[in-house]
């Protein structure tokens, strides 16, 4: 299979198999990848928080969450990740 990233020069051609490809600056794509190394960094450092302040608060939050059944828990995850998609343009 061949690889769907081919580098020409200053900028990087990404192609899906059978569909034509887009050209995206290599600086851009850098630029794009240390973003999303930092959002996971700081996802970290806000999961870690609770754990670290208050430990036996969050071992009651997680007991509480395990008898929440799957639908309830299936739409917080959806408004989470609508939430986070919406304050991602607006501040983008």
């Amino acid at each position: 299979m061949r690889n769907p990233c081919h580098i020409l020069g200053e900028f990087v051609r990404i192609r899906k198999p059978g569909r034509p490809g887009f050209f995206v600056p290599r600086k851009e794509l850098t630029f794009m990848l240390d973003d999303i190394v930092r959002a996971l960094a700081l996802m970290l450092v806000f999961e870690g928080i609770m754990p670290f302040v208050a430990p036996n608060r969050w071992r009651e939050m997680a007991k509480v969450l395990s008898t929440i059944d799957e639908r309830s828990m299936r739409s917080i995850g959806l408004f989470s990740m609508v939430g986070g998609l919406l304050l991602l343009f607006i501040f983008r």
